[in-house]
């Protein structure tokens, strides 16, 4: 048997055992999925999973479309891209990052300027997470067991999107750099394929962006990639808006919210820091509740951040803290002072 006819028979062997598995997975994946629902875990850590096993549901998917698109049979869903806010994927992948690396000292910071805050870039989620996961997952490996991997968002000169990951590992020789991008060249990593990097160039190429990387020895490396904006106007009148929002940094307490809001079917977005306020408030109305914690943890009092709100247009401001309402001076922009209970009745 000659060596094309081999190699043939060899690709067809692999692409149906690859077929197999993940047409097989998909049942292990229902059983976690149906333990997970039952799961006592804290609320964070719980979407954190749900959002991690969604992941590998859309990756047996796009692997199943690719290989039976042909049989009328199958029912898989094909990888389309449409508008999605960055931030919000970016938030996601840093979360599950958070619980996947909670063992070691490795920390992860996510830094967006303002102009970057509500931007929206039309390609494919479960890809683009995908990739992101990959690149971070990288830069812990090239630190030891301790760093910071950095997250940055931004507009360059262009007006795109330009996203980087950056670490405080030991860097990239200038002839390895020059072969990092191809197929196989992994350096330093002992179980490392070499396909991510080259995976990540060819996503992020076909949604009209580039990816290139720059790196010291003894410093770090940072990988850029930069995504033509899909503007914000476009997609604005598509999200639904949240029925009230809490910013609190006490997690037991806003989980608390989440679990009463989940049994009303009531939309509640909560925030934990101030931070997060300036990255996220230009998504909402500026009649929706928000109710605001007095002591943020060390960040400004709940009040002057009340202040900042209502200079922007927003109205509907209440002030939940566990002091009495004479504690305070006369706050205008303050609707009212209410307790830390959630505010709305279990029957309404």
């Amino acid at each position: 048997m000659d060596t094309k006819r081999c190699n043939i028979i060899q690709k067809e062997t692999m692409d149906s055992v690859l077929l197999g598995v993940m047409h097989d997975m998909r049942s292990p994946l229902t059983t976690v999925k149906i333990l997970l629902k039952q799961a006592i875990l804290p609320e964070a850590q719980k979407k954190a999973a749900e959002h991690a096993l969604d992941r590998l549901y859309g990756m047996t998917d796009e692997v199943l479309a690719m290989y039976c698109k042909k049989r009328k049979h199958f029912n898989g869903t094909q990888a389309t891209t449409q508008p999605e806010s960055i931030i919000q994927l970016l938030e996601d992948i840093i979360r599950e990052k958070q619980i996947q690396y909670n063992q070691s000292a490795i920390q992860f910071k996510l830094r967006v300027q303002e102009l970057a805050s509500n931007a929206w870039v039309n390609l494919n989620a479960g890809k683009f997470e995908r990739c992101m996961s990959n690149l971070i997952n990288n830069a812990v490996e090239a630190m030891a067991e301790n760093g910071t991997v950095y997250i940055s968002v931004g507009v360059d000169n262009e007006e795109k999107l330009l996203i980087s990951i950056q670490d405080e590992g030991k860097g990239i020789s200038r002839k390895n750099l020059k072969k990092i991008l191809t197929k196989g060249g992994s350096f330093g990593k002992a179980q490392g394929s070499g396909i991510g990097l080259p995976s990540a160039m060819q996503l992020i190429q076909s949604s009209g962006g580039c990816l290139w990387i720059e790196s010291v020895e003894g410093k770090g490396t940072t990988v850029f990639l930069n995504l033509p904006v899909w503007h914000r106007k476009t997609v604005e009148t598509t999200e639904t808006q949240p029925d009230f929002i809490y910013i609190d940094d006490d997690n037991q307490l806003t989980e608390a919210w989440e679990v009463m809001a989940r049994k009303q079917g009531k939309k509640l977005v909560v925030i934990h820091s101030v931070e997060e306020v300036n990255r996220h408030i230009g998504r909402f109305h500026k009649d929706v509740p928000i109710y605001i914690d007095s002591n943020l943890g060390g960040e400004i009092k709940g009040e002057v951040l009340a202040k900042q709100l209502f200079d922007k247009g927003f109205t509907q401001l209440y002030l939940a803290t566990g002091y009495d309402e004479f504690y305070f001076s006369p706050m205008p922009w303050i609707k009212k002072i209410v307790s830390k209970d959630y505010p709305y009745s279990e029957n309404p």
